[in-house]
């Protein structure tokens, strides 16, 4: 490009008139999202910002219609044409007769794109295998990832995780589970294998248990955001660095609330209002900050709330599901924020007096106490989804509920934000739960089997 280059003196010290182009600006084009460098997960190079599919499927929490499939294709031609090559699903995305919708779309879209561009381009596919209580063997863990492939037509799983450990409630399984890792990881149905929602104990337990098998542990999925930077966050981040293992954040947004786009007086549709209305009041120092990080910046707040996960090292992935969402997240890279601005947004996350509920599926110091556990027993009742569990009757009456299990081998729909879950009981006696005073946690009052406690009172509150 040829440049004419201004003479310089005292009297003229203006930096931009030092070299000008000799053509109109205007006639530059430059790529709406510039061009990133991958990050290492494992054997496998990815980019450093990944696309969440949570909502490809999800009727309940997201308003998923089959009708936009149309348009996810076209994110999905987008991201990929920006060099976006992580995708992250799992075989429980999809509700009701949609189960597994979400990994089937990722693979329909994957073969039309490579249909209609002629070449296969490097897509990591990062799904994750649920911890039913009826996959108790390490051979129905493979048979999960077989079905897995088998909804996305591929011959091999970039990252196969496991959604969740089940250390807090079924620990002999959890061995189980890790075996079947192991399994899947050998026969080569995965590339590479991952956990999701591990706290710090279990893992540094399951790192070391692949690791005495030959197994590298490439990845761990964390809800992790400038609503969600707690000590165990912190511990993850630093035993991940220490171990060579990627730290992938989910819900970078915290569901939205980081976007700017909602307030107390202006809630999102659904379920998630009743989490918005609670937390939202809290956040305005938080928000603030974000809102003045992203005015100056010409950026948006969603752009600087991912970016910040991004500077903490973590390979976020934002759920999508409109082409505008696409484009806003994508604006994300080729920049990051600078040190003062990002200690200004940690101070800000860290004194603001409301927090997004951590996962109840993370294990945790927290969950592992009887504190924690009430805590979440107490936020999972106190949402008002849980009345459409039942398939018979359903109680409530001075602050007890009982779930009347009238059928025998009935089953119950889970159907809160990720998971629709089949839990089928021999059994016909209550679950009763009541409350020892107005405003305190709830108690168990009877478990009949710890598949139905916990999935009656572990709900997904975020994701």
């Amino acid at each position: 490009m040829a440049l004419s280059v201004c003479s310089v003196g005292p009297w003229n010290l203006n930096p931009i008139a030092l070299a000008t182009p000799s053509f109109p600006f205007k006639s530059l084009k430059f790529p709406p999202f510039w061009p990133t460098q991958k990050v290492k997960m494992g054997p496998l190079s990815v980019s450093p910002m990944g696309f969440g599919t949570w909502a490809w499927g999800n009727q309940f929490l997201w308003g998923y219609q089959e009708s936009m499939d149309n348009e996810l294709q076209q994110i999905f031609n987008m991201a990929v044409d920006y060099d976006i090559n992580l995708f992250d699903t799992a075989d429980s995305y999809g509700t009701g007769r949609l189960n597994g919708q979400s990994e089937k779309l990722l693979g329909r879209f994957i073969r039309e794109f490579q249909e209609k561009k002629g070449s296969k381009r490097d897509i990591v596919i990062a799904t994750k295998f649920a911890a039913y209580p009826w996959r108790l063997t390490p051979g129905q863990f493979v048979n999960a990832c077989r079905a897995s492939l088998d909804r996305m037509q591929i011959e091999q799983i970039g990252i196969g995780q496991l959604h969740w450990s089940t250390a807090n409630y079924a620990p002999l399984q959890e061995l189980a589970l890790w075996d079947g890792l192991v399994a899947m990881y050998e026969k080569g149905l995965v590339k590479a294998v991952g956990v999701s929602n591990y706290g710090p104990k279990q893992l540094l337990k399951i790192h070391d248990y692949l690791k005495d098998r030959g197994v590298p542990l490439c990845s761990a999925q964390v809800q992790f955001s400038l609503l969600s930077m707690g000590k165990d966050q912190l511990e993850i981040k630093s035993i991940c660095d220490s171990l060579g293992v990627r730290m992938i954040a989910y819900s970078p947004l915290g569901l939205g609330m980081l976007t700017g786009k909602y307030s107390p007086s202006k809630l999102p549709n659904g379920p998630r209002a009743l989490l918005f209305k609670q937390i939202l009041p809290g956040l305005d120092p938080l928000l603030s900050s974000l809102r003045d990080i992203a005015n100056k910046r010409r950026k948006t707040m969603s752009q600087v709330a991912i970016n910040w996960c991004i500077c903490k090292g973590t390979v976020p992935i934002p759920g999508v599901k409109s082409i505008k969402q696409a484009e806003e997240n994508l604006g994300a890279l080729g920049w990051r924020l600078s040190s003062d601005e990002l200690l200004r947004l940690d101070y800000a996350a860290n004194e603001s007096p409301r927090r997004m509920i951590q996962n109840i599926f993370q294990t945790s110091r927290e969950l592992n106490s009887r504190c924690g556990r009430e805590q979440a027993y107490f936020l999972s009742m106190k949402l008002t989804f849980l009345y459409h569990l039942v398939s018979g009757k359903a109680r409530a009456d001075n602050g007890s509920v009982s779930f009347l299990l009238v059928q025998e081998k009935c089953q119950l729909i889970h159907d809160w934000g990720c998971h629709t879950i089949a839990i089928r009981s021999y059994y016909d006696r209550p679950l009763e739960y009541t409350s020892k005073k107005p405003g305190r946690p709830m108690y168990f009052r009877t478990i009949t089997s710890y598949n139905i406690a916990f999935y009656f009172l572990h709900c997904y509150i975020s994701y």
